[in-house]
């Protein structure tokens, strides 16, 4: 059996990661919204399926909290199999903090999370994508300290739909 928490010691307390439950999900829509608003009708949905049947869903999607913070839910994070099938290749849907508590470990806890759970699969690389590095340096700075690499970039102005990066981490040596 999977074990279905994890505990990070991060600054000043222990950051616990477990999967997600329906009361979470107002706090999680709130820290989606904080971020990019229009993320939050299509993330919802998915969270929502994964709570009613999580054995069948095809992804997982977590929360952390601090152990000695009142504040409840600090950030969230998931994960998805590649859309087009490739065996051991995974999607970081997103990882989402309250900005208050951006650099204060709780994103890297998720992510850290993910991956142990992803190698328990099998996967072999983890995939993730942002709006493109100069829009969003600080997701950029994020994915290349926990090791990713950036392996492909579109522009708007090249007449992709938006701008969007593209980064991959190997999971297996």
């Amino acid at each position: 059996m999977m074990k279905m928490e994890s505990a990070m010691t991060g600054g000043k307390s222990n950051i616990i990661v477990r999967k997600v439950i329906e009361s979470d999900l107002p706090v999680i829509a709130k820290l989606i919204d904080e971020y990019n608003p229009e993320h939050t009708p299509s993330h919802v949905p998915y969270i929502e399926k994964y709570i009613a049947d999580p054995m069948g869903a095809a992804y997982a999607f977590f929360v952390a909290y601090g152990l000695d913070d009142v504040n409840g839910v600090l950030g969230c994070g998931g994960y998805t199999p590649d859309s087009d099938g490739a065996m051991g290749v995974y999607w970081l849907g997103a990882i989402y903090t309250s900005r208050s508590h951006w650099r204060s470990g709780i994103g890297s806890a998720i992510l850290q999370h993910i991956i142990r759970q992803l190698k328990s699969l099998g996967a072999v690389k983890l995939m993730t994508d942002t709006g493109g590095k100069e829009n969003q340096p600080e997701a950029h700075n994020f994915y290349v300290k926990n090791g990713f690499r950036l392996i492909s970039e579109r522009k708007k102005s090249d007449g992709y739909p938006e701008d969007e990066s593209i980064y991959r981490l190997d999971l297996v040596p």
